[in-house]
């Protein structure tokens, strides 16, 4: 299993518990860390699914507020409309 973490930052939220929590039960993941800018962070994580052959993507989304989401777009709303594996 393969987590892509984009854009980690250190001291907050980080993949590390994920990978505990899944080891616990027995699956083996690693993480794969990258930085892309905010307008391509769709797009880096789309390439890393495609070039690792990954077959399923699951992903944790939230929103902003509709005026950033307006002027700035969101990376879930943008998974969406361009995504190529199941969801």
């Amino acid at each position: 299993m393969t987590i892509i973490a984009v854009n980690e930052e250190a001291g907050k939220a980080s993949s590390d518990p994920l990978v505990s929590h899944l080891a616990r039960r027995g699956i083996a993941a690693r993480v794969q860390r990258l930085t892309a800018d905010r307008g391509n962070v769709q797009g880096t994580s789309l390439s890393i699914a495609a070039e690792s052959n990954i077959g399923l993507l699951v992903m944790g989304g939230y929103g902003h507020s509709r005026l950033q989401e307006r002027i700035l777009g969101g990376v879930t709303r943008g998974m969406f409309g361009s995504m190529s594996v199941p969801r």
